[in-house]
């Protein structure tokens, strides 16, 4: 169907997905134009099982979540799984540009053409700790991570396996990254 978002989240409005009690799945939400969920100067956060599989055709950004060029957004992410979105240009599950905190998550078998999984362009800051990237593809660059832009990047203890990209399979990292840091231990 050509839906609209499931959910967007405005300037100074918070929105709590928890799936601490019970699994809270988003499931099937296919979109011609629009992106599953849009964050604009918001606060999305996420935790306990909380799975989301969805897709975006043409040339949208984000299969599960997008933030809004220029946006203010934050997301914080602990405990979700993201299995098979796809986006028809960048981040398969998450397209970004502010700052992202996603620990204990799992990515699986996400697509796009950049950044398969997720991809964070333009001053965007991504933190991740005790993630998964498994058997996520993109038909270009950054199989399960592209950091596009003036991104900064940590990373710990994280899987990266099976990811899949014409340039780097885990992670690719743009040339036009230079102003920033990225740190994965």
């Amino acid at each position: 169907s050509s839906a609209s978002a499931m959910f967007t989240v405005q300037k100074s409005v918070s929105l709590l997905l928890d799936g601490s009690a019970h699994t809270l799945t988003l499931d099937g939400l296919q979109t011609a134009k629009n992106e599953a969920m849009i964050v604009s100067d918001g606060t999305l956060a996420m935790r306990g099982k909380v799975v989301l599989q969805n897709s975006v055709n043409g040339s949208a950004n984000g299969g599960a979540i997008v933030s809004q060029a220029g946006s203010n957004a934050s997301f914080r992410i602990s405990g979700a799984h993201f299995a098979g979105n796809t986006a028809g240009t960048n981040g398969g599950a998450i397209y970004a540009n502010c700052v992202l905190d996603i620990s204990d998550t799992v990515f699986e078998d996400n697509a796009a053409a950049n950044g398969g999984a997720v991809c964070i362009n333009g001053g965007g800051i991504l933190t991740l700790s005790d993630c998964t990237f498994e058997n996520n593809a993109a038909s270009a660059q950054g199989g399960a991570l592209r950091l596009d832009g003036k991104t900064s990047f940590a990373g710990e203890l994280s899987l990266f396996s099976g990811n899949t990209a014409r340039q780097g399979g885990a992670i690719y990292v743009a040339s036009e990254n230079n102003a920033r840091r990225a740190a994965v231990s």
